[in-house]
């Protein structure tokens, strides 16, 4: 072999051996970073469980605090109207160890469950259990969930007359893959019919002209009612938003200002041929109407109600006519309707951590 071969296999070899070793030292730089960076994230998780268990006051009238956090931002408290937070977390403790994102819950007794985000993981922690990370559950629109909202837990012991407290039966909506909760659609009416908001409701807030404005506020008398049948409740409740129901059902053409139907199937004021009465061989999304009244299971929704009922509020007023606001219909659409129309009740939502089903 001449001096130029031996000089080029040196060269080949060389290279041969430069490729290996990147082969080798490059996955275990990457394993070794993603390693690194998963037990920062448990590290933070648990010195931010640490500091709420160190600074909570223990009480015996309050149920859970509950903490939301988005985008980095410090903890907002969310509670129902009739609970108050159990205690005060030090913002400067926290900053440091905060996630991007996420849920926190605190017991009366200082137990501290959790769903957040850091970076790019998704922690969880039960009750008396330790932090871990997980991959988070995408629950598809329309999954069945058991949920006792009393006491806060998944359960199995569901019965259909279960109407506010107890085991209940639920269906999930619009939730993500990297949602750190989920949001829970409840499938009855906890009250059959109910207005929207009264008169005297609207004049305690300096509303001056109900006839034709009264929506203005809100749905100050349905949420009053709602927070007042569910005063039992750990999970907060809600009203579900007209934009909510409009996503689950894929109409991108809703509008809240917009006087027309949407119904769910057709996205549009005309039904689908497919669902509706006399036809229902295509209806997708009767999870939506479930138990609206007494034959809506004639039009494509999964069940039938005993309650003289005609569908459910929403949160949402229609910002061009101030006399209405939205709410699910029992042949299976939007409608904008009346304030002043007692057809429709009340139908929560929940908005849980994750951590809580797993």
């Amino acid at each position: 072999m001449n001096k130029k071969n031996k000089i080029i296999l040196i060269c080949i070899s060389a290279l041969l051996l430069i490729i290996i070793a990147s082969v080798i030292i490059i996955p275990l730089t990457i394993n070794g970073k993603i390693k690194k960076e998963k037990n920062k994230a448990l590290d933070n998780t648990k010195e931010l469980v640490k500091i709420i268990t160190d600074n909570c006051n223990k009480k015996s009238t309050d149920k859970v605090a509950k903490y939301v956090i988005k985008d980095g931002a410090l903890p907002n408290l969310e509670t129902n109207s009739v609970k108050v937070k159990i205690n005060d977390i030090d913002e400067s403790l926290i900053k440091d160890v905060l996630p991007a994102d996420g849920v926190i819950e605190v017991s009366n007794e200082c137990e501290v469950t959790l769903s957040v985000l850091y970076g790019e993981y998704n922690i969880i922690k039960k009750e008396k259990q330790d932090a871990e990370i997980v991959e988070n559950n995408l629950y598809e629109n329309g999954t069945v969930i058991y949920f006792n909202p009393t006491e806060n837990k998944v359960c199995n012991n569901y019965d259909e007359k279960n109407n506010i407290e107890g085991c209940l039966k639920w269906y999930a909506i619009n939730d993500q893959e990297r949602n750190n909760t989920v949001t829970l659609l409840l499938d009855h009416n906890i009250l059959a019919n109910f207005k929207w908001v009264i008169k005297s409701d609207y004049l305690s807030t300096g509303g001056t002209d109900y006839e034709n404005n009264g929506n203005e506020s809100g749905p100050i008398t349905l949420r009053n009612k709602l927070y007042s049948l569910t005063k039992e409740w750990t999970a907060v409740p809600r009203l579900v938003d007209a934009s909510e129901i409009a996503d689950v059902a894929q109409i991108y053409s809703f509008k809240e200002n917009k006087t027309q139907s949407y119904f769910f199937e057709s996205g549009k004021e005309k039904p689908a041929k497919s669902c509706y009465k006399g036809n229902i061989n295509k209806c997708t999304y009767g999870y939506l109407y479930d138990r609206t009244s007494q034959n809506a299971s004639e039009y494509g929704a999964l069940n039938n109600t005993s309650d003289a009922t005609y569908g459910y509020w929403t949160n949402t007023a229609n910002s061009s006519a101030k006399n209405r606001a939205w709410r699910v219909y029992f042949d299976g659409r939007l409608i904008s309707s009346n304030i002043n129309d007692v057809g429709s009740g009340i139908r929560p939502v929940i908005d849980i951590q994750k951590s809580l089903l797993k």
